[in-house]
């Protein structure tokens, strides 16, 4: 089987600080073996800001964010309603030519396995997996459509509590109620109908279904239909069942393979009460390019969607199943490797793995002793660091020894790290308290977009790091006159620094804050940008967009954290057992690899080739 040329896996929030430490100590084999193969970077520094879109579209096209477009994790377009935004997390917003597209100039293929921003494809020789291709390019991230059916916790209980730790919601990310048929002819089977209640799903998306849920003695059977329930094996409380596959019709007259699998959460045999989880299932027609790609990798029969739910609980039990439906989400994704390299024969091969940021920002300010308020025990703070880098180590060598060869390039990258906070910063809050921005009455919600009073509000929000002037002539909502522009521009930063929000009676420390046409040092202009753009040291301050990343500087530090990327590189023209101290960027690491392996740099690169980490045996390497 060939071996791909290039092979870079990207692990969202990774901190370089943290893998050093763990090599240190013996752990992460698999990332000390790159390091002794290659070049750490300790000063590699993110995009600012350090938000998801943001920093995957730096590192894929090489450019900073008003090159790319993608200057936020939403993006205001001026001339539109202020709370009217567009993503970037769908690629039809990344304005510049990722590195892929530049190689498959010359020819070579790539599979691009779930990096966000990077679909839907725009050019031919890409095989595209997932990665933004489900996001509505003209709506805000949290409002946008998703495809497929969404995470499902089903009850035979209206309690809160079954032996004290069942709870009645899935958690955030419970997007699916239940409707529930006692059969009272047998009474130990209940029927389930999967009712959808999150915006974010299609209502109409894939047929109505049914699961089939059986009583046994020691735990329940799980099934597809009446007949099914009664041949399964029992599952057991904490044991997942094997996948099940249910093709499914869509909206679009496909009948689509469904995989899901179901875990006994909870079970009381006094009572005979359960709780049962299932996955979440996607509509892999609607997610991969080309079509031929999609039936084929539709029919791999593992789930993909680790319960992320189960994190925000944080409970040992919990943490077990998220690192459990975790590894069936990494399993999924060596099938797809395997299969595309056995009839695809990619060149590069860019997979991703989103779990370390979440751990970040669920545990980030438990493991470093600022999350009182919520009660986490440290220690599973630290348990919980220690299996998320553990699985991405664990892939690393199944890489390394199955898809790798002694040819291979291979890349470790993230996109930013992660500092703790013990405070956050509330735009609106501040807005209002400096009375450049008017509601209605009490706010409903910490945004309060519908409370608004845009006749009297001179500046707002957007994202997470802008402030924009709510401007005459070119908002629709305008109040302040052109020729006011500048005054309130500096009115907007002079507040800023002089009124700022406090934290344990002092200021928080604001790094700048600049006019958004002054803002090319940190790689922001253009007609999308900010009126003011700000960013915030880390200092234990947040922000109410990422908190632990987004609007704090691309160097900033906490107790333990780190926002630097993390960013390991190794192969045939690589140093081996190198340690880059001085500062690097995002945007150099698409460049340095175009270099190294003979590819045309992307077209709109702004960053360069890291001269430093290459050998001198020649200017052209491939």
């Amino acid at each position: 089987m060939k071996k791909p040329e290039l092979i870079i896996l990207g692990i969202d929030g990774a901190m370089p600080s943290y893998v050093k430490e763990q090599v240190k100590n013996g752990k992460l084999k698999g990332f000390a073996r790159l390091m002794e193969k290659g070049a750490f970077f300790e000063d590699m520094m993110t995009v600012f800001p350090s938000i998801t879109p943001t920093c995957w579209s730096a590192i894929s096209c090489g450019a900073v964010p008003s090159v790319t477009g993608a200057l936020c994790h939403q993006v205001h377009q001026k001339g539109a309603h202020p709370v009217s935004y567009v993503t970037p997390y769908n690629s039809v917003n990344v304005k510049a030519e990722r590195f892929w597209e530049a190689a498959a100039r010359k020819g070579k293929r790539s599979l691009i396995l779930e990096v966000p921003s990077s679909g839907p494809v725009k050019c031919e020789g890409v095989l595209q997996v997932l990665g933004g291709t489900t996001y509505t390019p003209d709506r805000c991230p949290a409002d946008t459509h998703r495809y497929g059916v969404p995470q499902q916790i089903f009850k035979n209980t209206d309690e809160t509590v079954i032996s004290g730790t069942l709870k009645t919601r899935a958690g955030t990310f419970e997007s699916i109620s239940a409707k529930t048929d006692f059969l009272s002819d047998t009474p130990d089977i209940y029927r389930f109908h999967p009712v959808y209640s999150d915006k974010r799903y299609d209502v109409s998306e894939v047929e109505a279904h049914e699961w089939w849920i059986r009583v046994a003695e020691d735990g329940v059977r799980i099934g597809i239909s009446e007949q099914d329930v009664a041949s399964r094996p029992v599952t057991h409380a904490g044991e997942w069942t094997e996948v099940f596959t249910r093709k499914l019709k869509t909206s679009d007259g496909d009948t689509v393979p469904f995989h899901f699998r179901a875990r006994l959460d909870a079970f009381d045999k006094a009572s005979g009460q359960f709780a049962v989880f299932v996955t979440e299932g996607k509509n892999l027609y609607k997610e991969i390019s080309p079509e031929s790609l999609a039936v084929e990798l539709a029919e791999i029969p593992e789930t993909l969607s680790p319960d992320y739910s189960a994190l925000s609980k944080r409970s040992r039990a919990e943490l077990d199943k998220f690192f459990e439906s975790e590894r069936f989400a990494y399993n999924w994704h060596k099938m797809v490797i395997l299969h595309c390299m056995e009839k695809y024969q990619p060149d590069i091969i860019f997979d991703y793995s989103g779990s370390t940021d979440t751990v970040n920002h669920i545990y980030r300010n438990a493991y470093e002793g600022l999350d009182e308020g919520a009660h986490t025990d440290p220690r599973l703070a630290t348990e919980a660091y220690e299996r998320v880098y553990a699985q991405a180590d664990e892939h690393i060598c199944w890489l390394l020894d199955n898809v790798a060869d002694e040819n291979t390039y291979f890349a470790v990258v993230s996109d930013h790290g992660s500092v703790g906070y013990s405070d956050h910063f509330e735009p609106w809050t501040f807005l209002q308290s400096t009375g450049l921005l008017t509601i209605n009455g009490e706010p409903s919600g910490s945004r309060w977009k519908s409370d608004i009073d845009w006749q009297s509000t001179k500046a707002y929000p957007v994202g997470s790091c802008y402030i924009n002037v709510n401007l005459k002539g070119r908002e629709p909502t305008g109040t302040v006159e052109p020729e006011d522009y500048e005054k309130t521009v500096n009115e907007i930063i002079t507040t800023l620094y002089t009124r700022g929000h406090t934290f344990n009676g002092a200021k928080f420390n604001l790094a700048f804050a600049v006019p958004g046409d002054q803002a090319g040092f940190i790689g922001h202009g253009g007609e999308d940008c900010g009126d003011v753009v700000y960013g915030i040291v880390g200092s234990h301050v947040g922000g109410y967009i990422g908190g632990v990343h987004s609007h704090q500087i691309p160097s900033a530090r906490s107790t333990t954290g780190d926002i630097r990327s993390l960013c390991l590189i190794s192969g045939p023209n690589i140093k081996k057992n190198v340690t880059v101290t001085r500062p690097t960027d995002l945007t150099d690491i698409a460049p340095t690899l175009c270099y190294a392996l003979g590819y045309p740099q992307p077209r709109d690169a702004t960053g360069g080739v890291i001269f430093s980490v290459l050998t001198d045996e020649g200017e052209s390497y491939r």
